[in-house]
């Protein structure tokens, strides 16, 4: 299973390869002939993906011919993308270096040794590509033609208000009753302790949500605290955590005394629910000194904790109130749930008696249920519900309760090679991650998987919304989070899809928690996560890091080491340790988002406007930063920007969709008049210091009439709420 991201990838880069090349052809002077011969072989090699597809699960030469192509794919996408990044390096240059307007003419016939090593670079990626294409006529694969990608067609998939989803309530009311009775009599002084024993996939963590959310039981308790434990048992950790969730800020103690006299201060004469949930660890010395630290805390009567967990060891270490095991669903309340997703589906009596044939095989557990009832709702054929029903993935999962085969099949019928790219991609993030859902659009634009087809009137934002409301309607995403207009905030992925997601791309993409001393020369995705005692080491020594494309940290100082990272698409720093960014950034030239967040850098070195790709840039909470670089506007494909500063000439930047603010200035480059070429924003935009503005007609300058939104105090046609420190960034 883990091998079938690689037809889906291919499909998905040669799509986009195929778009990019054909748009620069007639800009390749001196190598045209090269790259039509490339674009050649990566429209036939397309052809027969779907053959391939079928067949390398059972042919591993197959398997071996796609592992190759995908990583010649990686190289021309590379190659590619060098060549667009010069011709925008050129246009800028052009564009700064003029004062009139002018037609841009590019060629390459100066420099020579560009248009040289170009040609050289395409010659090869072209030469891998026909051996390739050779080889797989010698397997004799079928020219079939690709799955159909385009995003106008994907759009008609039927998208549900999963996020509204209740499922998880089917036949569990009696145990949030019984549970919360336990909780509200619970008198003892030390903690006492519930356990929810399940297997995965029966709703441990639904169950616990159900009761942490109960009316009586906010009442009751003074503070509840939400904690994933997950497979780091680690009571410092734990301590910390339970602290940053009262106060609603990160924590950089590290010291566990200071953690626990602040907890003492923080929990001083209340009453608290504390849920550990996903906890894994059946060591009771561990769990003994955790329980001494909590009651260190508080020694207050009636203290509660719940904890969820697959194992009956961890429950009888820590019981002291009776456990409450899950058991399977009924038949009836597998169709309640699956029938709950088909709302937007009349069902005639032929499509619900194999509606309900396929809740009898769901075996009684919710999650199948609901990943079922999301792939089945966008089906209203009675053939194709019978292929679901009749389909052999079901005996894997009566056999052995194994259910990543049946989340397997889900992923199977998304509508697109493109969208499972996405969907795989979020592996790099940990178990229980909080994923920001307009950062996840960003990166997949980032890695290039949101690319529109040819004449489709769809941007890039609107293909990641899309494709992010089909995964959340086919159960892919849980745990939304809405804001007060009910907008979707974030999510989280259930351990079990997490589980899918990386073994789909677990070649790819690594979660790195300790030291690591082997070659990572195939990894893709890199996420570094500090477990709060020892920062991981990166083998770079061994030139494991060159073909990155992801690269995400908490806590690691990279210094000069970024030259290593010549690929990267996405750069994400977090921590105080980062307390500079080195000129060599300005040489990540495929780079399409930039953040930082809680640094120590105070200042940004100018080869960071040479990001000409840089998509999205976001600055966070770095508030040792003085000031911006100068010339912010030659990056002209910028798209969204996050900083608690205006840049200059911001109006230069004429794809900007968001900007949060804008702060009014005197000078030449902050007017009003800057947001007139910015007709491409989206969202909010809160204008600042709008006495600056001198009248009405200086006002409509900015072509903002018509634009005023929400909550916002609107004068001469602007909106102008207040309050703001612009005095930092």
């Amino acid at each position: 299973m883990a091998e079938t991201i690689l037809s889906v990838f291919a499909d998905e880069i040669l799509g986009k390869l195929i778009l990019v090349a054909t748009e620069q052809i007639s800009l390749a002077r001196g190598f045209k002939e090269d790259l039509t011969r490339l674009l050649d072989s990566l429209e036939m090699i397309q052809d027969v993906l779907a053959d391939a597809e079928r067949r390398q699960e059972s042919d591993r030469s197959v398997r071996r011919w796609l592992q190759r192509l995908k990583d010649v794919a990686y190289d021309a996408d590379d190659v590619l993308d060098e060549f667009a990044y010069e011709i925008l390096r050129r246009k800028v240059e052009i564009r700064n270096q003029m004062k009139r307007k002018v037609r841009f003419f590019f060629s390459f016939s100066n420099p020579i040794a560009f248009r040289i090593k170009m040609a050289n670079k395409v010659k090869t990626i072209g030469d891998s590509l026909k051996r390739i294409n050779d080889t797989a006529n010698g397997f004799g694969l079928i020219r079939a033609g690709s799955v159909n990608d385009n995003p106008e067609i994907i759009s008609s998939h039927q998208v549900t208000d999963s996020f509204l989803d209740h499922s998880g309530v089917v036949g569990r009311g009696n145990l949030v009753s019984s549970i919360v009775d336990l909780l509200i009599k619970a008198t003892n002084q030390q903690p006492s302790v519930i356990p929810i024993v399940g297997m995965a996939g029966l709703g441990k963590t639904t169950l616990a949500k159900l009761v942490y959310n109960y009316e009586l039981v906010k009442r009751h308790f003074g503070e509840t605290i939400w904690i994933c434990v997950s497979n780091n048992f680690d009571d410092k950790r734990i301590l910390r955590e339970i602290l940053e969730s009262l106060t609603h800020n990160s924590s950089t103690l590290k010291n566990k005394n200071e953690i626990l006299e602040c907890l003492k201060k923080q929990l001083k004469g209340k009453r608290y629910l504390l849920i550990l949930d996903d906890v894994w660890n059946e060591d009771p010395v561990i769990w003994d000194t955790l329980m001494s630290c909590l009651l260190a805390i508080s020694s207050n009567w009636g203290n509660c904790i719940i904890v969820t967990t697959r194992s009956d060891n961890v429950a009888r270490i820590i019981e002291t109130l009776p456990r409450h095991h899950l058991n399977k669903l009924q038949e009836e309340e597998c169709w309640s749930i699956i029938k709950k997703r088909l709302s937007a589906i009349p069902l005639n009596p032929d499509l619900e008696a194999i509606g309900r044939k396929i809740a009898k095989k769901c075996g009684g557990i919710p999650l199948v249920a609901t990943v079922l009832g999301g792939t089945m709702s966008p089906k209203k054929e009675k053939s194709k519900w019978l292929a679901i029903e009749n389909n052999e993935v079901w005996n894997s999962l009566h056999d052995s309760n194994e259910m990543l085969p049946i989340l397997k099949f889900s992923f199977d019928h998304l509508p697109s090679p493109s969208l499972k790219q996405c969907f795989s991609y979020c592996s790099c993030f940990p178990k229980d991650y909080d994923i920001k859902k307009e950062e996840l659009i960003q990166l997949w634009m980032a890695e290039g998987s949101l690319q529109p087809s040819q004449g489709s009137h769809l941007v890039m934002e609107d293909i990641g919304n899309m494709y992010f409301d089909i995964l959340l309607s086919n159960s892919f995403f849980q745990d939304v989070k809405q804001d007060e207009l009910g907008n979707i905030i974030s999510c989280k992925m259930h351990d079990l899809v997490h589980d899918l997601a990386l073994s789909i791309s677990k070649s790819e993409t690594l979660i790195l928690k300790e030291d690591l001393g082997n070659d990572i020369n195939h990894v893709r995705h890199l996420f570094i996560q500090f477990n709060g005692k020892i920062v991981p080491r990166i083998p770079f020594s061994k030139g494991g890091v060159k073909k990155l494309r992801t690269f995400i940290s908490e806590d690691v100082a990279l210094g000069i080491k970024l030259l290593d990272f010549k690929c990267l698409r996405v750069l994400k720093l977090y921590g105080y340790t980062t307390k500079e960014l080195p000129s060599s950034i300005g040489q990540l030239i495929h780079l399409r988002l930039l953040h930082l967040s809680s640094t120590s850098i105070e200042a940004w070195p100018k080869s960071i406007t040479k990001l000409y790709n840089l998509q999205t840039l976001i600055i966070e909470f770095c508030d040792y930063l003085k000031e911006l670089p100068k010339d912010l506007k030659k990056l002209i494909n910028l798209r969204h920007i996050y900083i608690k500063r205006t840049p200059k000439d911001i109006g230069k930047l004429t794809c900007l969709q968001t900007l949060p603010f804008f702060i009014v200035g005197q000078d030449a480059g902050h007017r009003i008049e800057e947001l007139r070429c910015l007709n491409q924003l989206r969202g909010e935009l809160h204008i600042y210091c709008v006495e600056h503005v001198r009248d009405k007609e200086h006002a409509q300058s900015s072509g903002m009439e018509g634009r005023n939104g929400g909550n916002n105090d609107n004068r001469n046609g602007v909106s102008s709420p207040r309050g703001v420190d612009h005095s930092r960034v």
